[in-house]
């Protein structure tokens, strides 16, 4: 009853089993494997054909498609994963349903019917065949590990061969950007320094004539100052030398015009080949800060000159002024003759004399040409009126000469101070800008080169440009802004510093460009060092199938050791 019973637990565990529809299922499955078999292998044809194709296409091109075909490598990777995990979701199925039933064949044996013993056998068949159709499949899903390791290989040399491709482009590149640099800075060397000439000549031309018309204005005066009969010939003189003056005033004013207008061209120039120009060497910055001194010189001199023909102007201006006091002292020599002719006294008309050469030949004159005269009175309103009103007058002059050189000086200093700064602060600006823009392009240009390839970010395997792309999310900003302000202390130095600056800027920007290539090559390296790690972790799950298919042929041995010994008992019990 008992043996009844089992072999009854055994049929009623076979029928739950439903073999009819996991037959069907395994069918199904089988026929989806087969359609999957081909959609592989016509998929690895196209792939074949792309890689081709790559590999036919011209260096500048395999960049821009080399995208493409990484995308399809990452598919046909993901079709055999998903085909991996439906192979295996069918055979735990099958564990699930199968492994646990209690083994058929030692209630076979107690079975009375030949027939029941003969379909049993003939179900086992099936399930062997079964399980020998799973074994095929996995070992052709070995296969395709195996081919895909391969393609692994393969992939990883293909990155190698494209980071040394993209280093030894970029070395290309700074290398012709140097010369250019350094060519168009040699023609802009050489344009301002015959045009320094050119400016030099003009400004000792103009100097010159600057001479030429302080020597006139001092003749004029030695001539004003001097007192001579014939006033009438003397003012005509005078007036045909102011006009001579105010020609040459004209035609310095005119000189100085095109000076400035020339100086102002030449400022334009340099600050155009400054913004032009990406990264000075040393030498080359020198020259440039060299003729901006030079042109900051031209400007003192030029102001110089301004102040030098003000002077002039306002000599030119005290001219009338200088006549009007000669008409006053001809007129006093007029009174003075009446007086003479009134009284007669020879000492007083010498007196008025020595008086009238105090007035004409300063006071030190007037000393002078009195040392020997202690007879004049010192009472006489007119001979100290017009001692005083002289050493007031040169007090006055030397206290206005004085106060005019300081304040020409002081204006000097401050405008020598404010073009510093301004100096200054159009070299930061520049060199910031610069450093800017060249860093947006050298990012700009690393990430056309390297984002390329990631467009797969929905699968578990990222492609290294994808990868690089995830980990600079920062964008020229984030790698501009701390060389901006690694360059910030450097500008904000002395003058002396700024060659410095300049010299080093090249080379601030060679080590900065290396830097973002290494950190490239880095996130690249560590990608395919992820790559590795994910295809060990593929061969530790293909151990792991390995052992499973060695656990199955043993058990399809001992299988097939019962199904002989059933065989055997059935045509020969007696042996037994």
């Amino acid at each position: 009853m008992a043996s009844a019973f089992n072999v009854q637990s055994v049929v009623q565990a076979w029928k739950d089993v439903g073999l009819d529809i996991l037959q069907g299922q395994l069918d199904r499955q089988s026929l989806d494997i087969v359609d999957s078999q081909k959609r592989t292998l016509q998929s690895r044809k196209r792939l074949a054909e792309q890689t081709k194709e790559f590999r036919k296409l011209p260096d500048d091109r395999k960049m821009a498609d080399f995208r493409g075909l990484l995308k399809a490598y990452q598919h046909e990777i993901d079709q055999l994963t998903s085909h991996l995990k439906a192979s295996e979701q069918a055979y735990l199925e099958v564990y699930r349903k199968v492994g646990q039933v209690a083994d058929p064949v030692p209630y076979f044996e107690q079975l009375l019917a030949e027939n029941e013993r003969l379909g049993q056998i003939e179900l086992l068949e099936s399930e062997n065949k079964l399980l020998r159709k799973e074994l095929s499949d996995t070992v052709r899903d070995l296969s395709k590990y195996k081919s895909q390791e391969s393609q692994m290989t393969k992939a990883k040399a293909r990155v190698e061969q494209l980071e040394h491709q993209m280093d030894q482009m970029v070395k290309e590149r700074v290398q012709e950007k140097e010369r250019q640099i350094q060519q168009e800075t040699d023609e802009v060397i050489q344009h301002l320094r015959d045009r320094e000439m050119s400016l030099q000549k003009q400004l000792t031309h103009a100097n010159q004539m600057l001479a030429q018309v302080q020597d006139s204005q001092n003749a004029i005066q030695a001539q004003a100052l001097a007192h001579q009969e014939n006033k009438d010939q003397d003012v005509i003189a005078r007036l045909a030398e102011v006009d001579i003056l105010q020609s040459e005033l004209d035609r310095a004013n005119h000189r100085i015009a095109r000076l400035q207008s020339t100086q102002e061209t030449l400022q334009r120039n340099l600050a155009e080949q400054e913004t032009h120009e990406a990264s000075p060497s040393g030498e080359q910055a020198a020259e440039t800060i060299e003729l901006q001194q030079n042109v900051v010189h031209l400007n003192q001199e030029t102001l110089r000159l301004r102040e030098a023909l003000a002077t002039r102007e306002q000599a030119v201006a005290k001219i009338p002024q200088l006549e009007n006091q000669l008409q006053v002292k001809d007129d006093e020599i007029h009174r003075l003759q009446e007086r003479l002719g009134t009284y007669r006294d020879y000492s007083e008309l010498k007196r008025e004399l020595q008086v009238l050469k105090a007035v004409e030949f300063s006071l030190g004159s007037w000393e002078t040409g009195t040392s020997g005269t202690e007879d004049l009175s010192v009472d006489d309103s007119l001979e100290r009126l017009l001692l005083e009103t002289n050493k007031r007058l040169q007090s006055d002059l030397t206290t206005c000469k004085n106060q005019l050189s300081q304040s020409r000086k002081q204006y000097d200093e401050t405008m020598t101070k404010l073009r510093t700064a301004n100096r200054h602060l159009e070299e930061k600006e520049t060199l910031v800008r610069m450093l800017e823009e060249d860093l947006t392009q050298v990012q700009a240009a690393s990430w056309d080169q390297g984002s390329t390839p990631g467009g797969a970010g929905e699968t578990s395997i990222h492609s290294p440009g994808e990868f690089t792309t995830k980990k600079s999310a920062g964008g020229p900003l984030a790698s501009t802004s701390p060389l901006a302000r690694a360059a910030s202390p450097a500008l904000g130095r002395t003058p002396s510093g700024i060659s410095l600056v300049a010299a080093g800027q090249d080379s601030n920007s060679h080590h900065s460009l290396t830097q973002i290539l290494t950190g490239q090559r880095n996130r690249l390296k560590q990608r395919v060092n992820e790559l590795e790690s994910e295809i060990e972790q593929y061969k530790h799950e293909l151990g792991d199938l390995k052992t499973q298919l060695s656990t199955l042929r043993q058990d399809n041995v001992k299988l097939y050791e019962k199904i002989r010994y059933m065989e055997a008992y059935q045509h020969d019990p007696g042996q037994f």
